[in-house]
């Protein structure tokens, strides 16, 4: 039953956001009563920090195993890319602002994982070009990165990008 309420609030979150999703809302798609849910879980905010932790280690995985599978700078910043662009289509946009409006704790865990995972993968990826030749040794690695976390984040913002108008993955 957790890992089935896990899963179904996941796609909740994931399709609708984190704030318009309620306890509620769970227990009835699940059929269930909210009590059983509190049975598990002490409240939502503990819900949506499970999951969101979950996720980020899923990401953290899959970069990993992106960076071993393409040995090759070019193929690996392709894949990574074309990883982040298909997670983008599968989140609502108003995850990330949800997050930081709502709960600070998984908004500081995200950011702590952007800085450990991405931008740790593109300043290897970069490095590695580098060392191989097949990027100009003048570009600061440390930089890019960060231009390029910007970038992803920049995504999500809805002041630049309303998600009426145009779609993450498009963006990516």
């Amino acid at each position: 039953m957790k890992e089935q309420i896990i899963k179904v609030a996941d796609e909740m979150f994931t399709n609708y956001g984190l704030k318009s999703v309620t306890m509620d809302d769970i227990a009835k798609k699940m059929g269930i009563s909210k009590k059983t849910i509190y049975q598990f879980y002490k409240d939502k905010d503990e819900l949506v920090e499970l999951i969101v932790r979950q996720k980020l280690d899923e990401q953290w995985c899959e970069m990993e195993e992106i960076g071993k599978q393409y040995p090759n700078p070019i193929e690996e910043v392709l894949r990574m890319s074309e990883y982040i662009r298909k997670q983008m289509t599968t989140i609502h946009p108003s995850v990330i602002y949800d997050m930081q409006k709502y709960f600070p704790r998984c908004y500081a865990m995200y950011n702590e994982h952007i800085e450990r995972c991405f931008k740790d993968s593109f300043s290897k990826n970069i490095e590695n070009g580098i060392n191989l030749g097949v990027y100009r040794s003048n570009i600061n690695p440390e930089i890019l990165s960060i231009l390029r976390i910007k970038q992803i984040e920049m995504a999500f913002n809805p002041e630049y990008f309303p998600p009426q108008k145009h779609k993450l993955q498009d963006i990516q």
